[in-house]
């Protein structure tokens, strides 16, 4: 449980620290453009993992497949990341947070459409309520308060949706490398995110 928690107000402290990093609106800090913070992001991730992997010892050789599939993770996971970052930009850290709870919907519609795992009738109400409060409210209230036009607020809201759909699907991929130790799987998520963003930042001349 002391695990779980700590988990969780680790995961919001990018919601925060981020946002002052890729708004230019706040004042006192300068703008960084959002693929630069997550190319940092993951590049640190990855340097910290890289000795850690030496600890944790494993006896079995990673098949190249798994390799193959970790890449793809992190890219997908990447993507994520940029989708949220360029999100948390236009959009508040608030509603930043609420939304990235969208992974859980499409977590199981894709589990439904995919997999067949259907709901019970007693988890429809919930999953509804869900569903509601991560994406339709906040979007909804955006939308009202710009007088039903699409602004740069609402433009954010939307972002912060793909990343979670994104992440979603990243999740599945990484069932498939359920045998690499955790440590390796974040170290070569992590690198592979990092060069993805190093390839994007090169192509579309992104200052650091």
């Amino acid at each position: 449980f002391i695990v779980a928690i700590l988990s969780a107000a680790l995961s919001s402290l990018p919601d925060v620290l981020s946002k002052p990093l890729v708004d230019p609106t706040v004042a006192g800090v300068a703008p960084v453009e959002p693929l630069v913070v997550v190319f940092i992001m993951y590049l640190a991730t990855g340097i910290f993992f890289t000795p850690l992997t030496k600890l944790q010892k494993s006896h079995t050789k990673i098949k190249k497949s798994s390799y193959a599939v970790l890449v793809v993770y992190g890219v997908a996971l990447a993507c994520s990341t940029i989708a949220f970052s360029f999100g948390l930009k236009e959009t508040s850290a608030t509603n930043a947070s609420i939304l990235s709870n969208s992974e859980i919907v499409f977590t199981v519609l894709i589990g439904m459409i995919i997999f067949k795992e259907y709901l019970a009738r007693k988890e429809v109400l919930p999953f509804a309520l869900i569903a509601a409060g991560a994406i339709f409210l906040p979007i909804g209230s955006d939308i009202y308060e710009h007088r039903f036009a699409f602004s740069e607020f609402v433009f954010g809201d939307i972002m912060i949706v793909v990343s979670g759909f994104i992440y979603c699907l990243s999740t599945f991929i990484a069932k498939h490398a359920s045998d690499v130790k955790t440590t390796r799987v974040v170290q070569i998520m992590s690198l592979s995110g990092a060069l993805f963003c190093f390839i994007l930042m090169m192509a579309f001349q992104t200052p650091i």
